[in-house]
C-alpha cells in the first residue's frame, strides 16, 4: 500500500511538472507575441514619420525615401506573419493545456476511485481474515 501511494505520489508530481511546463511554454509564447507587436507598432511610427518627411519634402531625393519605406513595409509585413505564428502557437499550446488538464483530472479521479477500491480491500482482508498470501515488497500494479 505505500508503494502504491508513493507511485501515486510520483504520477502526481510528473502530471504537475508536465503542467507547469505548457504553462510556462505558454507564458513565453505571449510575451514574444506582445513584445513582437510593440516591434510593429514601433515600426509603424517610424513608417509615419518618414512619410511625414516625404510630404514635407519636395519633389527632389524622393528615390532614397521611397526606398526606405518599402524596406520598413517589408519588414512589418515580416513582423506581422511572425506575430500571426505566434499567436497560432499559443493557442495550440492553450488548446494542449486543456486537454493535459482534462487528462489530469481523469487520472485523479481514477487515482482516488483506486484509493477507495485498495482501502475497501483492505478492510476486508484485515476484518476477514483471509488474505492473499501476499507479504512484503511493493505490489506490481493497482
Amino acid at each position: 500500500a505505500r508503494c502504491g501511494e508513493l507511485r501515486a505520489r510520483v504520477e502526481a508530481m510528473e502530471v504537475e511538472a508536465a503542467a507547469k511546463v505548457k504553462e510556462e511554454d505558454e507564458l513565453f509564447l505571449e510575451e514574444t507575441v506582445s513584445r513582437l507587436t510593440e516591434e510593429l507598432n514601433s515600426e509603424r511610427e517610424r513608417i509615419a514619420e518618414l512619410e511625414a518627411q516625404l510630404n514635407s519634402k519636395t519633389s527632389g531625393g524622393s528615390t532614397e525615401t521611397d526606398t526606405l519605406l518599402s524596406e520598413q513595409s517589408s519588414q512589418i509585413a515580416e513582423m506581422e506573419t511572425q506575430i500571426r505564428s505566434m499567436a497560432d502557437a499559443t493557442m495550440r499550446k492553450q488548446n494542449q493545456l486543456e486537454l493535459l488538464r482534462g487528462e489530469n483530472s481523469a487520472l485523479l479521479s481514477q487515482l482516488e476511485s483506486e484509493r477507495r477500491r485498495t482501502r475497501d480491500a483492505q478492510a476486508i482482508a484485515a476484518g476477514g481474515g483471509g488474505g492473499s498470501g501476499h507479504r512484503g515488497g511493493c505490489p506490481s500494479a493497482v
